[in-house]
């Protein structure tokens, strides 16, 4: 019992996490990003003959998606994990996972459409979505893992 508020309260955190984040207004927000889209910008520059401010930008926006990627993906995960705790298997729950993810990216863009220079784009909510589905393939993929190596006691409900 008490795995299925661990699980539920981890989500709900990471999901203010995702929601705070889309409140910064987009100087703070493109800074976060800037420093790691530099740093790979020198890198990727001695192979890619590219002028570097191009070249910066598009490493800046493949940071911020990927980022995107990461953070739906990682919250894909957590709602998983509390599937697999309180209902026993994931592969029952996949609509409930998706329609959650789908959600919580529409909430996500529609929060910066109030935000200064910030977007809600349609865009952005396709690549959440696609965080989402990456993290649910994760999860199915690591609990069949897991369960194959182990024993199911692992993930039994309290």
């Amino acid at each position: 019992m008490k795995k299925k508020y661990i699980w539920l309260t981890l989500c709900i955190l990471f999901t203010i996490f995702i929601f705070c984040r889309s409140l910064k207004p987009a100087p703070e927000s493109a800074q976060e990003s800037f420093g790691i889209s530099q740093w790979i910008t020198s890198i990727v520059q001695r192979f890619v003959n590219m002028p570097y401010d191009e070249l910066l930008n598009l490493c800046t926006y493949i940071v911020r998606k990927c980022a995107h990627v990461a953070e739906f993906a990682l919250h894909a995960c957590l709602v998983c994990g509390f599937f697999e705790y309180t209902e026993g298997k994931i592969r029952k729950n996949i609509s409930w996972i998706l329609f959650i993810g789908l959600l919580t990216a529409c909430i996500d863009e529609a929060i910066q459409l109030f935000v200064e220079g910030r977007a809600g784009m349609i865009s952005d909510v396709f690549v959440d979505f696609t965080g989402t589905v990456v993290g649910l393939v994760i999860s199915i993929i690591f609990l069949w893992i897991i369960k194959k190596k182990f024993s199911h006691k692992l993930f039994a409900k309290d």
